[in-house]
């Protein structure tokens, strides 16, 4: 179980963003977010 982690945010030349974060912590069970509720249709 990962508690912290540090990600990072680039702005795209499209203007929209990206956010970067480590593995470890986006796969960690307590994780906020699941992948089917990032998937962008």
């Amino acid at each position: 179980m990962v508690n912290e982690g540090r990600g990072r945010l680039f702005r795209r030349k499209d203007g929209k963003f990206l956010i970067y974060l480590p593995k470890d912590l986006a796969e960690d069970s307590m994780f906020p977010f699941k992948v089917s509720d990032c998937m962008l249709k």
